[in-house]
């Protein structure tokens, strides 16, 4: 989302006028190239109660609204060192830090300001912000969040709830749960496959994120194994979700947003590749096929110490 601005004199006197021609507010939005949301925010601030909406009288209340914003609080001088020792002997928490003061009548901090305090102090190049228990989460802008929303949608997408209740049971093979597990950024990634059941695990390279290639990787890992269901999150490179169902003859399944335990299996299996292939670095291409082998060859404590490629292979026995 761009820069805020706010509305200009010129543009308050447009309003004015197109106020007078009765136009509805979407269209006058449209003229002035802003929001409709802007407008209407701008008429019900500024319009008199009487008088209707004068763009000289707009721009004055405006400017006294302005006024009145005072510069951004801060920690006083005197509590710096105060914070900085609950913070880094007791390790507090900024907002057990700000409960404290209050309770102790020292001052009214809100954690957010200390917050602001700690990434001024790593800015400049301290090292308070190591003694906190949990990075800040960036926060997304509204814009970045609708496109999110909007990532990997198709209008004939299945979600988990609409999945067979034999899927949840782990009694068959051929139920797998798919992800990707990312490198730098804008870099490559690994597109991995796992069995429910058995745990078996297929893992592909991709050159970069792109859906048209984990498409083909999974038809091609999967074309020799009798697929019945995938399960896989909501990202864009699934959006081709619908192709990959037709060629290989099955439905797929969508976990709801942020549920990631709905795929635990898998989450639980790109963690154990992490080990070869640490986060924020790219995955070697020579390595893949080494670490699926050995993935596959590794006793696991859920399978009674059994490895995935014994479980796969004595199912498919007896489930022919």
């Amino acid at each position: 989302m761009g820069k805020y601005r706010r509305l200009t004199p010129s543009e308050r006197y447009q309003i004015e006028a197109l106020m007078q021609s009765e136009i509805s507010l979407r269209d006058m939005a449209r003229s002035l190239n802003r929001s409709a949301s802007t407008i209407s925010r701008e008429l019900k601030r500024n319009r008199g109660k009487k008088s209707g909406y004068h763009a000289k009288l707009a721009q004055v209340q405006s400017s006294e609204r302005r006024k009145k914003i005072g510069p951004p609080k801060r920690i006083k001088a005197w509590l710096l060192d105060h914070v900085r020792e609950k913070l880094t002997t007791l390790k507090l928490s900024p907002e057990q830090i700000s409960a404290d003061l209050k309770i102790n009548k020292l001052s009214r901090v809100s954690d957010e300001t200390i917050y602001k305090f700690i990434y001024e102090d790593y800015k400049a190049g301290g090292d308070l912000w190591t003694h906190l228990r949990r990075r800040r989460k960036r926060k997304r802008s509204r814009l970045s969040s609708r496109n999110l929303k909007k990532c990997g949608v198709r209008s004939n997408r299945l979600w988990i709830g609409e999945r067979p209740k034999i899927v949840e049971e782990r009694v068959r093979l051929g139920d797998f749960e798919r992800d990707t597990v990312e490198g730098k950024k804008g870099g490559s990634l690994l597109l991995t496959i796992v069995d429910r059941t058995s745990r078996l695990t297929k893992i592909r390279w991709i050159e970069r994120k792109n859906a048209s290639l984990v498409h083909h990787a999974t038809v091609e890992a999967l074309s020799e194994y009798s697929p019945q269901t995938i399960t896989n999150d909501n990202g864009c490179e699934f959006e081709m979700h619908d192709f990959t169902a037709r060629d290989l003859g099955i439905k797929i399944y969508f976990s709801n947003p942020y549920h990631s335990w709905e795929r635990g299996t898998n989450e639980n299996t790109n963690g154990l590749i992490r080990q070869y292939f640490p986060k924020g670095s790219d995955p070697d291409p020579e390595k893949v096929a080494e670490v699926e082998a050995q993935l596959n060859n590794r006793p696991r404590k859920c399978l009674g110490y059994r490895t995935p490629l014994q479980v796969h292979q004595s199912l498919s026995r007896v489930l022919r």
